[in-house]
């Protein structure tokens, strides 16, 4: 009972420290990923970031893990295409998949 409760606060902290750091200096990120409840949390979320957002560039759309998003540091929630003058409406900022 007492390893659940710890693991639970320990993800929270993971949580917290991921909305604290988003958008802010990468020095942040790498100091809080310190922390192996947050290294891992962050891996776990930027997986699940790039699965369900998008990353487009000119050859095409892109979701999931891959050569091409595995160090993308934004994602986007709809589709998008920069090149005929539809942008991303909002990005998010993620850690990278490949930096963590």
């Amino acid at each position: 009972a007492m390893s659940g409760f710890v693991n639970l606060l320990f993800l929270l902290l993971a949580e917290a420290m991921q909305g604290w750091l988003r958008g802010g200096s990468r020095f942040w990120w790498y100091l809080g990923s310190l922390l192996p409840a947050v290294n891992i949390f962050n891996g776990f979320a930027a997986v699940m970031f790039s699965e369900a957002l998008y990353y487009c560039d000119e050859s095409g759309c892109y979701q999931g893990i891959s050569s091409k998003t595995a160090f993308a540091s934004q994602f986007c929630f709809v589709p998008y295409d920069e090149a005929h003058g539809s942008p991303c409406p909002q990005w998010f900022p993620v850690f990278s998949a490949g930096e963590s």
